[in-house]
């Protein structure tokens, strides 16, 4: 895109209009699968076609268990109108709480609504703070005060096992609220309970009261409404010139929290569009969609109902809102599908920040969701990245400015995307190439800090021989590194030519490319291979091995991994699907877990061939605190929920045996 293209884009690019509409949609009740949220969508609707978009449509999918996407059910659930919470003191008042929509947060979840007067309950402790002799005793009837550090094992034990009607959740060892929320229906069977977020002030209260005995007494009042059985969404298309049937799909969240994403992607169309009617832009080859619906469930609704005609690239945005700050952009792809777009992203966002390896989804899923969030990987498309941003603390002008950048660098690289041919395809290549190389050398960097501070703790300690089976372990570990690399690295540069439908006549280059990087990575070996030596001895020669396998890596090793579905995962939550003893031990480490790369990005690593020592080697290169044992637990439970079967090897290799054939080296007599 021309230099002159990019200003245009950036001049007519207004944050007044963003921040309007999104204030706009903010104001009305956009309840998930209420009529809120379809007002939402109408007002949405309108302005796309004031914008310039065409075929603007919304679509209404069935939900419940009769309806399947991709081997998924939607579960419906009641809307909640209003929520309030007080505390009734020994003299007969109530002091409010949190009322709900006043206070967005408060409310985490309700499955039943309560007299219309409300309904008085007693507040006794879960058993993980204030007084444990409530801890084992049935609940019914009354509401639990939990800290939300545990919230996962409060909401099981409280709610699903025993029974409590609600739950009152605090921040735990954080500031202000922790926005937990109810896990599905399912997981408390014909239980249906309530849950309220409490502020720190409000927590400790409560907590306070108990401490000291003293009965604790809450009125609740919850009103309901039933859902029209469909999930709404809306799409809408600025239909591109000669290659009009390829698409790519812009997403925004239309949940409560994302009325700026869908308003920033508004602004980006108009932009495009009056750019185009003005002649002062060519027109996009490819069609430019926008998708606005609530969550994950709308986008894959929308996905298997455009199977048959699926987008060439999908581009996620979300914000966290407009009163934040500054605005970052971090840009990354989704896990096991490497891709050039984020690359291009980050070169018309300018001052974005991007994570250096760039693979992994920043707004990713907790825990107890196996799998991708989306089923992308499945449907093999060539490009799929989510931008986020993040504000720091500023002025309302400079929070303005960071929307209005944002705005103006999206609608750069989407009509850039919308435009490529196969001319540009040398440009592209050679932007990831670089870019690619700069990844490598970081990802060998990291493995080298750690592998020479290990050294100098063998050296530190006197060691006979120093540094020897350190010295094999470090170099085995940043050829695994550098393989690893190589391999995302050619994938990345893949799917340049497989975006433009194939590489054509510029296969010659493309080839070259991917010999470059191949020998950019060995010279950087080579590299380390001389400094490793020159610091053991002018005549030592080592072994690329790893070290010493223990027992429990022995046995992981010895374990292959495979999927035992097909397609993309379930949406479900293994909170809800796990058998009892799995769910209690999911629950109780859901702190460590959320720690641990144990979700989308270990089930984008397996593909029935690599072991859990491979997979878990593969996650440490880019996730140093990643722990063996805990996810040789995790894919226990995916296997006890049916998503994995882990067969064991009848062979296991010897301790001294590397994972990688390949770079076993002999040892010079």
């Amino acid at each position: 895109m021309s230099s002159q293209a990019r200003s245009l884009l950036a001049e007519r690019t207004s944050s007044a209009r963003i921040v309007a509409l999104a204030h706009e949609l903010g104001d009305l009740d956009r309840t998930s699968g209420g009529p809120g949220l379809e007002r939402c969508l109408e007002r949405l609707a309108e302005r796309l076609r004031a914008a310039g978009a065409s075929e603007v449509e919304l679509h209404a999918f069935a939900a419940g268990p009769e309806a399947k996407y991709f081997g998924w059910s939607l579960e419906r659930r009641p809307i909640t109108v209003r929520a309030e919470l007080h505390l009734v003191l020994p003299d007969g008042r109530e002091l409010p709480i949190c009322k709900s929509p006043e206070e967005p947060g408060c409310l985490m979840g309700a499955y039943r609504a309560t007299a219309s007067e409300g309904e008085l309950f007693e507040v006794v402790d879960v058993g993980f703070g204030t007084r444990g002799r409530d801890y084992g005793q049935r609940m019914a009837g009354k509401l639990a005060l939990a800290s939300g550090h545990q919230f996962q094992a409060a909401m099981l034990e409280a709610l699903a096992l025993r029974r409590a009607e609600g739950l009152l959740c605090g921040p735990g060892s954080e500031s202000g609220t922790v926005p937990n929320r109810l896990a599905e229906p399912s997981l408390f069977e014909r239980h249906r309970p309530f849950g309220f977020n409490l502020d720190r002030a409000r927590y400790d209260a409560l907590a306070r009261r108990l401490a000291a005995e003293e009965e604790v007494q809450v009125r609740v009042r919850i009103e309901q409404t039933l859902d029209s059985g469909a999930l709404p969404a809306l799409s809408a298309r600025l239909t591109g010139s000669d290659l009009a049937e390829e698409s790519v799909l812009l997403v925004a969240d239309a949940g409560a929290s994302e009325a700026a994403a869908a308003a920033c992607l508004v602004e980006t169309l108009q932009v495009i569009a009056s750019g185009v009617v003005d002649g002062r832009l060519p027109p996009p080859r490819r069609s430019l969609e926008l998708l606005a619906a609530p969550g994950v469930a709308g986008v894959v609704c929308w996905l298997a109902a455009r199977r048959a005609r699926l987008p060439r690239a999908v581009v996620l945005l979300s914000l966290d809102g407009l009163d934040a700050g500054a605005l970052r952009a971090q840009v990354s792809g989704l896990p096991g599908a490497p891709s050039f777009l984020p690359d291009l992203l980050l070169d018309h966002l300018g001052g974005a920040e991007a994570p250096l390896e760039g693979w992994g989804l920043r707004a990713a899923a907790g825990p107890y969701r196996a799998g991708a969030l989306l089923p992308f990987a499945e449907l093999a498309l060539p490009g799929v990245c989510h931008v986020s941003a993040r504000g720091e603390p500023a002025t309302e002008t400079s929070a303005r400015d960071g929307l209005r950048e944002l705005g103006a660098g999206l609608a750069s690289a989407l009509h850039d995307l919308a435009t490529l041919d196969e001319d540009a395809l040398p440009r592209l290549i050679t932007s990831a190439q670089l870019k690619g190389a700069a990844r490598i050398l970081a990802r060998l960097e990291r493995v080298r800090r750690e592998g020479t501070a290990e050294l100098a703790a063998v050296r530190a300690r006197g060691a006979a021989s120093p540094g020897g089976g350190a010295a094999r372990h470090l170099l085995w570990r940043s050829e695994l590194a550098l393989g690893e690399g190589r391999r995302r690295e050619r994938a990345t540069l893949a799917s340049c030519a497989a975006f433009l439908s194939g590489p054509g006549p510029h296969a010659l280059r493309l080839a070259e490319a991917l010999t470059d990087l191949d020998a950019f990575a060995a010279a950087l070996e080579r590299a380390l291979h001389a400094e490793v030596a020159s610091a053991l001895g002018p005549r030592a020669k080592l072994q690329v091995r790893r070290r010493p396998l223990s027992a429990l890596e022995r046995r992981a090793q010895g374990t292959v991994v495979q999927r035992a579905f097909e397609g993309p995962p379930p949406l479900a939550s293994l909170l809800r699907d796990a058998a009892a003893v799995d769910r209690e031990w999911l629950a109780h480490s859901a702190v460590a877990l959320a720690r641990q790369p144990a979700g989308e990005e270990l089930l984008a690593l397996v593909d029935g061939k690599r072991n859990v020592l491979e997979l878990v080697d593969l996650l440490a290169l880019d996730h140093p605190e990643v722990d063996l044992r805990l996810i040789r637990r995790y894919l226990d439970v995916l296997q006890g929920a049916g998503l994995l079967r882990l067969e064991e090897e009848p062979r296991v290799s010897t301790p001294e045996q590397s994972l990688e054939p390949s770079l076993d080296r002999e040892d010079e007599p």
